[in-house]
């Protein structure tokens, strides 16, 4: 009888333990939202780029374009950098993207996959050059950040992710093929 109530006994601080960590994730994410809510600190205006005057298409001929090329690009996780256009034309349709120097420690990648896996609005790329070790960009809108576990990166992708003041809001980049 003693090996049954042990077993009952640690199958039940099992049962304490998962419910425990479920209603802590679930604070944790009300706390999110709720921060998500407010304007976000370090959030600064961002203007998208202006197109040249021409682009080059493919077959070399230069005419004119608009802010962005006429593909957009799914929202995952890339292992290479995303190309500007394609990712101006998806922020366009309420994407959040989150760029990171690629000598980023692993450990915080992880952290920036976990949160594209999270939020199918999200395009996780890294970006050779950039100066910030991560950068959070939506339409008009960017956040600068020293690393991957600042808390206000999952605000910035709940508040800015499908915002209806985007040129696109209807559109959608979870189905969009990918390069």
């Amino acid at each position: 009888m003693f090996a049954y109530g042990t077993a009952a006994l640690t199958a039940a601080a099992a049962a304490a333990v998962v419910i425990t960590a479920a209603v802590g994730e679930a604070q944790r994410q009300d706390a999110v939202e709720a921060t998500a809510q407010r304007p976000i600190e370090g959030a600064q205006p961002y203007t998208v780029p202006s197109p040249p005057a021409a682009a080059t298409a493919e077959d070399g001929q230069k005419r004119p374009v608009d802010y962005h090329v006429r593909a957009e690009t799914a929202c995952t996780t890339y292992a290479a950098p995303v190309e500007e256009g394609l990712a101006l034309h998806t922020l366009g349709h309420g994407a959040v993207l989150l760029n990171y120097h690629p000598n980023l420690p692993e450990k915080e990648i992880q952290q920036l996959e976990d949160i594209a896996a999270e939020y199918p609005s999200v395009l996780l790329s890294p970006t050779p050059g950039q100066s910030e070790p991560v950068t959070a960009t939506a339409w008009n809108v960017r956040l600068e950040i020293q690393g991957a576990d600042d808390e206000r990166i999952e605000p910035f992708v709940i508040r800015y992710s499908q915002n209806p003041q985007v040129p696109e809001p209807d559109a959608t980049c979870t189905s969009a093929a990918t390069d």
